[in-house]
This record gives structure tokens, C-alpha cells and sequence, in this order.
């Protein structure tokens, strides 16, 4: 009885799986971040091409609410692909992290 008890729970537990957050968001962004957090960006270059400032918006995780909308400004002499998502790391809030210790900072907020 035990066994059969056993393989029941097992069987229920391997038909269940945790869903992660969806890996587009709101506006075509992406998911930055786990299973436990992250955001989604969307980002792009602004009109004046070169000059290190990008337009963003910032989504929460899973609710998708705007969390932050405008410019952001690239501090870092490394090598910057907008088109790379892997290279982003977090948001504090201030600054959209990179993960080669790089980060953009929220330059001119969009209300």
C-alpha cells in the first residue's frame, strides 16, 4: 500500500510543473532576470545614434505594470549590443545593470 501510495504522489508531482514568466512582455520586451524575479525591458537606440543614450521602458515581473519609461544612459567602455539580452543583469530602480559591471542609469524619465 505504501509503494502504490508512493508512486501516486510521485506521479502527481512529476505532472506538475512551475510555469516561469513569459519570455516576451508588454510591447514586445523581453524577460530579464529567474524564475523568482526579473523584468521585462524594452529598448531601443534614441533619434541621435552614437551618443550613448537610450530610450526604455522598464516592466515590473509579473504583474507587467510600466515601471520605468525614458532615457537611459550607457556608463561603461565595453563592448554595448542593444540587440543582446543576455547582457543585462538587473534594475534597482536607478540603474538597468549589465553584467560586465557596466549599467544605464535612468537619465530623463518619461512621465
Amino acid at each position: 500500500m505504501k509503494s502504490l501510495l508512493l508512486f501516486v504522489y510521485l506521479l502527481i508531482a512529476a505532472c506538475t510543473s512551475y510555469e516561469g514568466p513569459d519570455s516576451i512582455g508588454p510591447n514586445g520586451s523581453q524577460w530579464i532576470g529567474g524564475p523568482d524575479g526579473g523584468i521585462y525591458l524594452h529598448i531601443k537606440d534614441d533619434e541621435i545614434k552614437n551618443d550613448n543614450i537610450y530610450y526604455a521602458e522598464i516592466y515590473y515581473d509579473y504583474s507587467k505594470e510600466i515601471w520605468y519609461k525614458g532615457l537611459l544612459k550607457l556608463n561603461t567602455n565595453k563592448p554595448f549590443n542593444i540587440e543582446n539580452f543576455d547582457q543585462f543583469s538587473d534594475w534597482d530602480g536607478e540603474k538597468l545593470h549589465l553584467k560586465n559591471n557596466g549599467y544605464l542609469t535612468a537619465y530623463i524619465p518619461i512621465d
